[in-house]
């Protein structure tokens, strides 16, 4: 209840990854007011931020002056490193899809002698250095399918496992998997993969 969050890192703007910055802004607002803290950070790139403030202000519950005295944005440029407190870290441009708003990107991060991937939603990593991301302690990757399904705007399940041999993860994450779109391979009955979604133990 008193945690006051220093920053923020922001992949990208679709409702689903910034839905709760509102309320989060209200509870920072309300805790900076009883302890005094200074604004937490949020880190995104400028096309993202320029949504979410559009997005902050249709919202009844807020005020410019909630927004700006509670948080300060910073902006992420592709491939330039930027430090947060003893986190050192990157952001690598990303494609999600032609429905996705442009300023998509994934973190990587560089904390002591840990390297963590956060690769969110993408389908692509145009004009990546891979060496930046080659061998990471920790990969997490969001996949909405197993089978590949380009119109989902994100890698399946079946490219994670060659990004991880590719760049040598140590230890990978799949997140935001549903399956859903698999039942499409469900109409050739000569496909031998998943046809609908598995269960955690089965994926």
């Amino acid at each position: 209840e008193t945690h006051f969050f220093d920053a923020l890192l922001i992949s990208h703007s679709h409702e689903d990854h910034i839905n709760d910055l509102p309320n989060l802004i209200q509870r920072q607002s309300s805790i900076a007011d009883h302890t005094g803290k200074n604004k937490s950070r949020v880190y995104c790139t400028r096309a993202c931020q320029e949504y979410i403030m559009k997005d902050l202000l249709s919202r009844n519950s807020l005020t410019r002056n909630t927004i700006e005295k509670t948080v300060e944005f910073q902006t992420v440029i592709p491939d330039e490193f930027f430090n947060v407190g003893p986190f050192s870290i990157i952001a690598v441009q990303a494609y999600h899809g032609n429905e996705s708003p442009d300023g998509a990107v994934i973190y990587v991060v560089d904390i002591l002698d840990l390297k963590i991937i956060i690769g969110w939603d993408f389908s692509s990593l145009p004009e990546a250095n891979e060496s930046i991301l080659w061998n990471p302690d920790l990969l997490i990757l969001g996949t909405e399918t197993y089978n590949q399904h380009p119109e989902t705007g994100m890698i399946s399940v079946t490219e994670a496992y060659d990004l991880v041999r590719r760049w040598n993860a140590k230890e990978c994450f799949i997140v935001h998997y549903s399956g859903l779109k698999d039942y499409d391979e469900g109409s050739n009955q000569w496909f031998r993969g998943p046809l609908k979604p598995m269960s955690s133990p089965e994926l």
